[in-house]
């Protein structure tokens, strides 16, 4: 890909408010031929010829000069195509200035994270490390297999907002047994039939169309999506669906798809259903069994 790609599509991880580690992410697009820059938005301009502009996980709201920034960014990029994906941070406070620049492309993040009350829909025995669904639409044509999950933990609830101006689509969905957990609950907090409000949008994106040019902005609900650990996973579908979802938002038309996966040992590709009545069966059946069969052969022996 690097020998023959005429150019590589620039992406810019944009930096100034406390972001989280974005190493995984990084490279996960390095292998799969961006060059990847960084950008300090308080001290320097933006860049203009970065295809995608990346907020990853920033911990502290946005002040007016960052916002000005990105509405003057994708203003003066109408006639190019500039995108932004803004991946939120589980441990974020209250954004109310990031959530109004989104608002005007139709979408806010919610206060809180999304838990789940299947155990069909968790990769893991926490009810906030949940995996999504996929919505039909073009970012998941070049998918190899849909069957294979995506995992969002502890994530923010995302509200699409309904917006003429923006053509809206929901990208990762969680099931209608998802709810969510206000802010700052304590460790007595249980949930209500109210608190469970499913679906729950993991991801989407919107377009503005200027002159048949598409820019757009889009958010994932949590960085843990992007963690080095999911990435890595065979039984998960992290690393092919955000490569996929970025080659799509910057129109690169390889759809080879590298990544990166851990040869050191197998992933069983079961549920947490399938694992609870696994334990059940050899803990518990299974030992009750040879008991019981132990108890029957010394009976008839002790009767001869």
């Amino acid at each position: 890909m690097n020998l023959t790609s005429e150019e590589k599509i620039k992406v810019e991880f944009i930096l100034g408010y406390e972001e989280e580690d974005y190493t995984a992410l990084k490279s996960l697009l390095e292998q799969n031929n961006y060059e990847v820059v960084e950008t300090k938005i308080l001290t320097s301009q933006l860049s203009e010829d970065a295809k995608i502009s990346i907020i990853y996980g920033p911990l502290y709201d946005y002040d007016e000069q960052g916002i000005n920034k990105l509405k003057e960014h994708m203003e003066k990029g109408k006639s190019i195509g500039r995108n932004i994906v803004y991946i939120a941070s589980p441990d974020a406070g209250e954004t109310p200035n990031l959530n109004n620049f989104l608002k005007d492309w139709g979408m806010s993040v919610g206060s809180g994270n999304v838990f789940e009350t299947d155990v069909n829909n968790l990769f893991s025995n926490s009810v906030y490390y949940t995996i999504c669904g996929y919505s039909q639409n073009e970012y998941t044509e070049n998918l190899k297999n849909t069957s294979i999950p995506v995992a969002v933990p502890i994530a923010k609830p995302i509200t699409m907002i309904e917006d003429a101006e923006v053509a809206s689509n929901e990208l990762l969905y969680f099931s209608e047994t998802a709810g969510i957990i206000p802010m700052g609950a304590g460790n007595d907090w249980q949930p209500s039939e109210s608190d469970i409000c499913g679906p729950i949008t993991a991801s989407c994106i919107s377009t503005k169309t200027e002159a048949d040019v598409k820019s757009s902005v889009c958010v994932v609900s949590s960085t843990l999506a992007f963690d080095s650990g999911l990435l890595l996973r065979s039984s998960l579908n992290n690393s092919s669906y955000f490569i996929n979802l970025f080659n799509s938002i910057s129109e690169n038309e390889n759809n080879v798809i590298i990544e990166s996966k851990s040869v050191e040992y197998d992933m069983l590709k079961i549920n947490t259903t399938q694992a609870l009545t696994i334990g059940v069966i050899l803990a518990i059946i299974v030992p009750i069994a040879l008991i019981v069969a132990g108890i029957f052969i010394w009976i008839r022996r002790k009767g001869r």
